[in-house]
């Protein structure tokens, strides 16, 4: 599925740049050298945005030097992995090509088959609503994801969805009948974090922000309320505070091409099986083209190869050179191998129950992105800049995961290591031990509270647990030696807190808080080796491999010349790196 831009980009191609940015003396300020190569806060700012932000403490300076560390190795592997010349890899090539084939595939299929799907009567409505900004207060009542099993944040939604309703309706009617109390109530019931504290307000909102809402604001007058609506697993109700003209838009023509990529967005929301009809249709005219044929007795042998396969780790082996060479499909300017096949198929975890209908699918579609990136050549495509830095970022990706499994691989692993590491960590293959936990429990927060402060003040847990058991709505209870394996929260909990210390007071999913006290622990016995066998070379593999691993960058880091200003991050992150 074709990959949408994101809104500030596609803004970019819409509206006129306002204020342009600047590159600042903290973004190429070099943070490492390596070798005769340098990694610059630019550097580290793409690298972050890679990864998921919002489970990253910016502000921990053991994390930003451990990131920091993370693209020194990088470097070192990639550097390590020209040297030997792996993007010379067969494998990497054809992952490469496939890579660059499957880019130039989604140009055609968007300038082919979902844009002739847009009118330009469509693009100019678009155009007209974009005129107009309008500025939104919001207030969002959330209810339980019925997907998550335990509330782990204090955060999180416990309502359910009846309970939502009745409090936005109830909301809805307040409002309704006294406007001002609209920043209040947000301010005191909604659950959108962001703008709950601003008094629901969310700022001048453009046409394309948010597809599935958007309608229920642009189409109110100023100060008017909406009506209550259901989507992210709660409820909105928006009201309309401002509206203005936009006053940087671009010329029709110039922003023709941003909005058909904007409305891209309304057309796999709404006409999903449209445009599968059209791709198939585009896809079987190409097909035709390009005469494509399949050679069946070749396809028969492959499957009979491939039906002698066990498991989907065998395929790379399973096919001898000749096998490999046989090919299976042709069309005009190319052909597919079974070793292309292979190749495709080996990221595979699983499998696949191959038969001729599976195999000519998994072979048209071969095919197709072949063509595709053909059509595209012959109609003069290049990839940008940032699809060239993509396929160059995918290169060399594969070429450090290609780095460390050849490592890996390398890697001798002998009997009596295994056996010597399952004595020296014997400690860890115990059978489950048993576990005793008393537990204060109330739906008064507050009191709980009082509880657990006078706990840890005097250090009378005891003694508190047997006052509880007198309070009306707590309840106190002790699970007895149990074990540790058992799936209760209680004691999920309790697998944290070392013998005779007290919890910090949590919430249970029934609205309930509580304390617990680890009253007394026994060890389990220990499982023999010739029990656990599998399960201790697994364990020691992946010691061997961190031991390896760390050995290796550490003689990299020698050969290469590896210098690491560290003292030089504060000034990166202080240009909060949006």
């Amino acid at each position: 599925m074709l990959r949408m831009m994101s809104v500030m980009f596609l803004s970019a191609l819409v509206f006129g740049c306002t204020n342009g940015k600047k590159v600042t003396d903290a973004q190429i300020v070099v943070l490492a050298i390596v070798g005769n190569d340098t990694i610059t806060g630019n550097d580290l700012k793409h690298h972050i945005d890679k990864l998921n932000r919002s489970k990253i403490d910016l502000q921990n300076d053991e994390v930003r030097q451990s990131l920091l560390q993370d693209l020194v190795q990088h470097r070192l592997i990639y550097h390590n992995a020209l040297e030997n010349k792996l993007n010379e890899s067969e494998d990497i090539r054809l992952d490469v090509l496939t890579k660059r084939d499957e880019i130039f595939y989604e140009k055609i299929l968007r300038d082919y088959v979902y844009f002739a799907m847009i009118s330009d009567e469509e693009l100019k409505s678009l155009y007209e609503k974009l005129k107009t900004e309008v500025r939104v207060q919001q207030i969002y009542i959330g209810y339980r994801n019925p997907n998550k099993t335990f509330i782990l944040d204090k955060k999180d939604v416990v309502r359910n969805v009846a309970e939502a309703r009745h409090l936005i309706d109830s909301l809805h009617y307040a409002i309704a009948k006294e406007p001002e109390l609209f920043g209040p109530l947000a301010e005191a019931y909604s659950n959108d974090e962001n703008s709950k504290y601003l008094k629901g307000d969310v700022g001048f909102r453009r046409w394309g922000m948010q597809p599935e809402l958007e309608k229920s604001y642009f189409e109110l007058r100023v100060g008017e309320l909406s009506r209550p609506i259901e989507a992210d697993y709660g409820f909105y109700i928006f009201k309309a505070t401002d509206r203005r003209n936009v006053e940087n838009l671009k010329p029709y023509d110039q922003a023709r091409p941003g909005l058909l990529d904007m409305k891209l967005s309304y057309l796999f929301r709404v006409k999903k099986a449209e445009i599968e009809k059209n791709k198939r249709r585009f896809g079987d005219s190409l097909l035709t083209e390009y005469k494509y044929t399949v050679n069946k007795s070749n396809c028969e042998k492959f499957l009979r190869v491939y039906h002698g396969i066990k498991t989907s780790a065998e395929i790379g082996t399973a096919f001898t050179d000749q096998d490999r060479a046989l090919e299976l499909a042709f069309f005009q300017n190319g052909k597919i191998t079974v070793s292309e096949l292979v190749h495709v198929m080996k990221s595979n975890t699983n499998k696949i129950k191959m038969d001729d209908r599976i195999l000519n699918d998994g072979l048209k579609s071969v095919a197709l992105r072949r063509i595709y990136s053909d059509v595209a050549r012959n109609n003069g495509f290049e990839l940008n800049d940032k699809e060239n830095e993509s396929l160059k970022n995918h290169e060399m990706n594969l070429m450090i995961g290609l780095a460390v499994n050849n490592l890996y691989d390398a890697m001798e692993i002998r009997e009596k290591d295994i056996q010597d590491f399952y004595e020296t960590n014997k400690e860890e293959y115990r059978q489950p031990g048993l576990i005793n936990v008393s537990e204060i429990t109330s739906p008064d927060m507050a009191a709980l509270n009082r509880i657990a402060d006078e706990v840890k003040k005097r250090n009378n847990f005891e003694k508190m647990y047997n006052e509880a058991q007198e309070i009306e709505g707590f309840k106190c209870s002790t699970t007895g030696l149990v074990s540790e394996m058992n799936s209760e929260l209680i004691i999920q909990k309790a697998k944290g807190i070392a013998a005779g210390t007290v919890s910090e007071p949590f919430m249970k999913a029934n609205r309930e808080y509580s304390i617990i006290k680890v009253m007394d622990r026994k060890k389990g016995d220990f499982i023999p080796y010739g029990d656990l066998k599998d399960r201790v070379k697994e364990d020691y593999m992946n010691f061997k491999r961190q031991l390896t691993f760390n050995e290796w960058i550490a003689k990299l880091s020698v050969q290469h010349k590896v210098q690491i200003f560290s003292d030089r991050l504060a000034s990166v992150f202080d240009i909060k790196m949006k």
